[in-house]
């Protein structure tokens, strides 16, 4: 997922732990942190809590630029010349 924010997105990584990434997205700062493994037990009561609570459902990011279509262009780019 991070590879999405930085090759697709052109976020900048600040930082990369383990547990979370920290990315500059333009001068806005994101943070995003890694779910626990849901097969470790010390993580029971975490699980239990996110069964009626899904954690990032329904998360979005919003952004805006002033031209859309060139926007779309600069990320296709972006994707075309990861695959090289």
């Amino acid at each position: 997922m991070r590879e999405f924010y930085t090759h697709v997105l052109g976020f900048r990584e600040l930082a990369a732990e383990p547990d979370h990434v920290r990315l500059d997205a333009d001068g806005v700062e994101i943070v995003l942190r890694a779910d626990p493994p849901f097969g470790d037990m010390e993580f029971r009561d975490f699980i239990n809590q996110l069964k009626g609570n899904m954690r990032g459902m329904g998360t979005s990011l919003h952004f805006e630029v002033e031209d859309v279509d060139a926007r779309f262009v600069d990320l296709l780019e972006g994707l075309e010349h990861r695959s090289d």
